[in-house]
């Protein structure tokens, strides 16, 4: 009896039930991925292109055909790929599969796919022929995706496709780890803590974004670590621990895709609250500030100098100051419609147009509703005290600020691309606001929790959230990712 009890007091244990849901996101994760039809994810066939060309030997011994970039690309035949991703798409008719909202794919063989035998036969080169080759650019993501491309280059294009598609899986799964750490450093109970890791481990969109062979896939840890790195910050003061991992996140972001400039600047504002915290009260402060402020510029410096970012041509404006206002209002008038944001949500929470179904049709309309009324009750948790159970109002402070930048960050890059080509070409599209997943999950729940005056309350609204992110991504994937994809 004493022995059941011994065994079953482990299997509560918090360590032990974190392993579970980093297991289960991981399998579910490894079977996304299996289910979706290659170059089917967003940019995927670009950004495997990245990482094919990375792989190519550095002397190009074969004939390049010159090729200019086809400006509205009707077909999968029209962009500059390598060989074997051009044929291997062909011969899975990816162009029926991609543009056609419900085809599934042809199995009529039997248990192969379209062509599959071919394609498996390797009778392609994966080296770009055609010049200049369709990128994605050359980020971090790509190289450490051209170290397993070139690690297993002996296995056919499933094979290569397939894992680097799990290194994504495995990079979200340290997200949600991250997650667990955010919510406890942050205040929360081990308990709450579990659950909010296991809800951001069940959104949707995050678990089929993380699938994708997509740059994303090592820029969203990189937020979540920056974040655990401020939030032990702002807990326990700056630290070489906690200051290293904001910088680690920061260098892995800048080297991934510029949206991790919206990192840089929320650690330039946190380093200058925390160092205005600890010398407010000493004699000769502008001393103080002034280091610090050469500090700053030595930062921007190096962030110039060291990397592909020119930060002067990004902030400052092309134009006059005439016409940057103009621009920025016909910018507005464009992007902030209710359609746009409406679009940004259902992307956002995995709401996929191939279903149309009650529960897929208003999924997001619900998620809406609760969204709203969390907004109140954070304002209520800020102008009253707050229970003894939530976090301090400094967590929130700053979770709110990251959702704030990052919004401004991406539609600051969307009005300057809008600046150049007179349309909303890069657009604000939900997969781009994931990398503040962990604080926009805590927000919405810390609201709701607000208008609880006992904790009990709280961790059942929790527990609600869970099983209801649960049904949704299972409804997804099972009544319309795989009848939509097979059936």
């Amino acid at each position: 009896m004493r022995k059941l009890q011994s065994v079953a007091a482990f299997f509560k244990k918090p360590g032990f039930i974190l392993i579970l849901i980093l297991l289960a996101f991981f399998l579910k994760g490894v079977f996304t991925a299996a289910i979706f039809p290659i170059f089917t994810g967003q940019d995927e066939s670009r950004h495997y292109n990245s990482i094919q060309y990375l792989t190519e030997p550095k002397e190009k011994n074969w004939e390049m055909t010159a090729r200019a970039h086809i400006a509205d690309k009707e077909t999968f035949r029209d962009y500059n790929f390598s060989q074997e991703i051009l044929e291997a798409g062909m011969a899975m008719d990816i162009d029926r599969v991609r543009h056609e909202g419900f085809n599934t794919a042809d199995f009529a063989a039997g248990y192969d796919g379209q062509n599959e035998t071919l394609i498996n036969s390797r009778p392609w080169q994966p080296y770009n022929y055609l010049d200049p080759p369709d990128t994605a650019g050359h980020s971090l993501y790509h190289t450490l995706g051209s170290k397993i491309e070139k690690t297993f280059a002996g296995g056919g294009i499933f094979v290569r496709f397939f894992l680097i598609r799990v290194f994504g899986v495995f990079l979200a799964t340290l997200a949600v780890l991250f997650t667990y750490f955010i919510t406890k450093n942050s205040g929360f109970r081990e308990k709450e803590s579990l659950i909010i890791a296991a809800i951001v481990s069940m959104q949707p969109k995050f678990s089929m974004y993380s699938t994708n062979i997509n740059y994303d896939a090592l820029l969203i840890p990189a937020f979540f670590l920056f974040t655990l790195g401020a939030v032990l910050a702002l807990r326990n003061g700056l630290a070489w621990k906690n200051t290293a991992a904001m910088l680690i996140a920061i260098a892995t972001g800048l080297l991934t895709k510029g949206t991790a400039l919206v990192m840089l600047a929320i650690f330039i504002l946190l380093i200058g609250y925390l160092f205005h915290q600890k010398i407010k009260d000493r004699k000769n402060v502008w001393l103080y500030y002034s280091s610090a402020f050469l500090g700053l510029l030595a930062i921007l410096f190096l962030v110039s100098r060291f990397t592909s970012y020119n930060l002067a041509r990004i902030i400052l404006p092309e134009d006059g100051i005439s016409q940057t206002f103009s621009s920025i209002r016909n910018y507005l008038n464009e992007s902030l419609t209710m359609g746009r944001f409406a679009l940004s949500s259902r992307t956002y929470w995995g709401a996929l147009t191939w279903g149309n179904g009650w529960v897929a049709e208003n999924f997001t309309n619900v998620i809406k509703f609760i969204e709203t009324f969390s907004s109140a009750g954070l304002v209520l948790f800020f102008v009253s005290k707050k229970p003894d159970w939530l976090p301090e109002k400094k967590y929130i402070a700053f979770f709110v600020l990251m959702i704030a930048a990052l919004q401004l960050g991406i539609r600051f890059f969307d009005w300057k691309v809008f600046i150049n080509t007179g349309a909303l070409d890069l657009g604000t599209p939900g997969r781009y606001f994931l990398p503040n997943l962990a604080s926009h999950i805590i927000l919405v729940f810390v609201g709701i929790g607000a208008f609880f005056r006992r904790e009990k309350y709280f961790q059942h609204t929790l527990i609600l959230g869970l099983l209801l992110m649960f049904a949704f991504s299972m409804y997804t994937i099972f009544n319309i990712v795989i009848p939509r994809t097979y059936l």
